[in-house]
């Protein structure tokens, strides 16, 4: 890993990596004032603030920029990957607020080599961000919001508590180890610059425009293709609609408290796979075509096509702990699961229908 990364041009906080995981290092944990120097929100809402974002164009940032430009309380300006990446920040930064969506969050191909998918990773979501904050940093950006993910800390917690800020990191892809390492190269750079870190992991989003497993999902399903599924462990998951996802962001943009934190974030309710899927059978009002097929059938038959990942993303539990979001800025959410669902399935459009 320490060879990989050399070779890509990036040397500490992601260099050491291997040892975190190693050592068995707990997660991040930032410098923040004393409890008792905590600033009124309110205050920090009555003055404009400028609001930096990258990603502006994805799944996520097409939900959160339309909200800000919305709000007279900020001056938005989405960043173009071409412009951040050559290390130019056009718009005013002094006293800003970046938000960093922009990322990779699935394999180069499907054929790359697994030493060309770690340096990719590594490269598009630990370097990029590393190198983004430095630039931030110099030119006066005030709060760093890091969209990471909760694969920073594994793929599962099955015989185990939900994940906490605070649990130890094991990360079981490449994707889950560029996160951490962008994480770990910006408590790294917060501590150098005094810019204000604060980091965000998601569980799987979800909502209108969701793309990937999600959307191929909600199209067999539309198109009245029977799922082999019907015979999946109850493992319950977190999720979080993308709209709860937003309102987050929206609060870590100024609340104080945030500061030098990490935040996990869940809608109120974990679900099993077979629970969403009876969910999502109800919203597109269709009738269920779910096949109890054995595990001892769908596991060989998944690794045969490449999707194994999948299958075990779908039969083993991942819940999220956000108590401390919950109670530092006195967050939750305020969108319901099924709401989430009625959205995203208003908003789908069959792949190859040629809808955008």
């Amino acid at each position: 890993m320490n060879a990989l990364i050399h070779r890509i041009g990036f040397a500490g906080p992601c260099q050491r990596l291997g040892a975190h995981k190693a050592q068995g290092v707990r997660s991040i944990a930032f410098h923040e004032a004393p409890s008792d120097e905590r600033v009124d929100p309110a205050e920090t809402m009555t003055r404009l603030s400028t609001v930096l974002v990258t990603g502006a164009t994805g799944f996520i940032g097409t939900a959160l920029t339309p909200h800000l430009e919305a709000d007279a309380r900020y001056a938005v300006h989405p960043l173009e990957q071409s412009v951040w990446q050559a290390g130019r920040l056009p718009a005013p930064t002094e006293g800003a607020v970046l938000v960093h969506l922009a990322g990779r969050a699935h394999r180069p191909t499907r054929d790359a080599s697994d030493e060309e998918t770690e340096r990719t990773f590594l490269r598009e979501n630990a370097v990029a961000t590393a190198n983004l904050a430095r630039v931030a940093a110099t030119m006066g950006v005030r709060r760093f919001v890091f969209m990471s993910s909760i694969k920073a800390l594994g793929e599962s917690t099955e015989h185990r508590s939900p994940f906490q800020p605070s649990d130890v990191p094991a990360p079981e892809d490449a994707y889950g180890r560029s996160k951490l390492a962008a994480e770990h190269a910006l408590a790294e750079i917060g501590r150098e610059t005094g810019m204000e870190i604060v980091i965000v992991r998601p569980p799987l989003v979800y909502g209108p425009g969701v793309k990937g497993n999600l959307a191929s999902l909600l199209t067999w399903m539309q198109r009245g293709y029977p799922l082999p599924l019907g015979a999946l462990p109850d493992a319950p998951r977190s999720m979080v609609n993308v709209r709860n996802l937003v309102d987050l962001l929206v609060t870590l943009i100024d609340h104080p408290a945030a500061a030098g934190r990490t935040f996990h974030v869940r809608d109120d309710e974990d679900v099993t796979t077979r629970a969403l899927l009876l969910r999502l059978y109800a919203a597109l009002g269709r009738a269920r075509r779910l096949v109890p097929v054995p595990l001892s059938l769908l596991r060989p038959a998944t690794r045969l096509v490449g999707r194994a990942g999948m299958l075990e993303r779908l039969t083993t539990p991942l819940q999220v702990d956000d108590s401390m979001t919950r109670t530092r800025i006195g967050w939750s959410p305020r969108w319901t699961l099924d709401e989430g669902i009625h959205d995203m399935v208003a908003a789908h459009a069959p792949q190859g229908d040629g809808h955008a």
